[in-house]
């Protein structure tokens, strides 16, 4: 960057918040039905209050036009699908293999109190909804996080926000997650802040912790290889689509965190209740999770531009790349160092020497040739109009 370029404030260091939450979904979930009675619960990212869930396998969301366009428009492909018609011409081979990466959508949505300047509201598909004790995390993905029609404004803000985040390094920005710890029968979350303070090298590691426990122990790890079959799978299909857009766009990553409650044969790593009381140990547990692309404010499925779209295929193969890492991963988490080498006993020396190991050959995660790439060019753009101001940016 010019070294007339703004200056960035610092990652600012942040650490989990851990508290002792109820569960996010329900144990069960229902048909759907118009007269479910709404209930209040957390959500990850977004803004606050924009969800209103029903116990019935579905959600109410606060959005905007586009999205509702969007969530219309996949709803008539998912229709398409289902009567067995063919892909409408330009759309692209695996349209509807993308389309089964999209929630469920079951019309706008009218609460029961309206207040003026209120946001359009859609009832969509509870993602959450058929797992017992969730593990849920939101990853916007993509380093540019605007539209190319957007105000100089709104693109130098967005571009800000993508330089001093993991954003425009990785591709891909932690918005928030929340673990179930089987050892200690609770939730961990862990909010934006968490996420936002995260860079090439330590986005590993927050992933890492989507699969761990409150001790560090990697003991959801195996829920990470069908996460990541189901992201290449998504992957494929977006390659595909000649002029598809999603800009700022997220993924939801789900899997079951509760060991006795799965449906597909594979063994979770060993656990250690943290009392003393006896915890029967399940047998060969199943693994349940789901993954999907949410946020639809700036997408489209047909655009003016040409080829696929690579900003979020590039983020997304960031991901993978980062998940196939931390699979790899020791799994008790790193011992605090001590002032020297000496000080660690033989069991903490041997786990010190299993990360050495690891670090010696782990990847590089960076999107090369892409730091602060997008900030430059909004700056750019800035001074260009300040050169000759034919109307001020809004």
């Amino acid at each position: 960057m010019s070294s007339d370029a703004p200056k960035l404030p610092p990652r600012s260091q942040t650490f989990p918040v851990k508290d002792s939450l109820k569960p996010p979904v329900p144990e069960k979930s229902a048909s759907f039905t118009e007269g479910s009675k709404p209930e209040k619960k957390e959500q990850m990212a977004g803004h606050a209050g924009g969800l209103v869930f029903f116990g019935d396998g579905s959600l109410a969301k606060k959005t905007e036009e586009t999205e509702i366009g969007f969530y219309e428009e996949s709803d008539k492909f998912r229709k398409m699908k289902g009567a067995g018609q063919p892909i409408p011409s330009g759309y692209g081979p695996t349209l509807y293999d993308f389309i089964e990466f999209v929630p469920k959508f079951y019309g706008r949505h009218t609460p029961e109190v309206v207040a003026e300047g209120d946001k359009p509201m859609i009832r969509m598909e509870d993602l959450a909804g058929k797992f017992k004790k969730a593990g849920i995390v939101d990853l916007k993905i993509g380093a540019k996080l605007y539209e190319d029609g957007a105000s100089i404004k709104k693109k130098i803000h967005m571009a800000t926000y993508a330089a001093v985040t993991s954003s425009d390094t990785c591709g891909v920005l932690l918005c928030g997650m929340q673990v179930f710890d089987p050892s200690t029968n609770t939730f961990i979350k862990f909010p934006k802040k968490y996420g936002y303070g995260l860079n090439t090298t330590t986005l590993p590691l927050g992933l890492r912790q989507f699969f761990s426990d409150s001790r560090g122990r990697l003991v959801h790890r195996h829920n990470i290889a069908p996460i990541v079959e189901r992201l290449k799978r998504l992957h494929q299909s977006l390659s595909q689509l000649p002029s598809h857009r999603m800009i700022s766009g997220s993924i939801l990553l789900v899997y079951e965190g509760d060991p006795f409650h799965r449906t597909s044969a594979a063994k979770p790593e060993p656990f250690e209740p943290t009392s003393d009381a006896q915890v029967p140990v399940p047998q060969t547990p199943d693994v349940l999770v789901d993954v999907r692309v949410i946020d639809f404010n700036h997408s489209y499925f047909h655009t003016e531009y040409e080829g696929p779209d690579t900003n979020y295929l590039e983020g997304l193969a960031s991901l993978i790349k980062m998940l196939d890492a931390v699979k790899t991963m020791p799994f008790n988490a790193p011992p605090a160092k001590g002032r020297a080498k000496k000080e660690l006993d033989p069991a903490k020396q041997l786990i010190a020497d299993e990360w050495a190991e690891w670090w010696a050959h782990a990847p590089q995660f960076g999107l090369e040739g892409h730091t602060n790439e997008v900030l430059n060019v909004a700056v750019d753009q800035w001074r260009k109009w300040w050169k000759k101001p034919d109307a001020p940016p809004s």
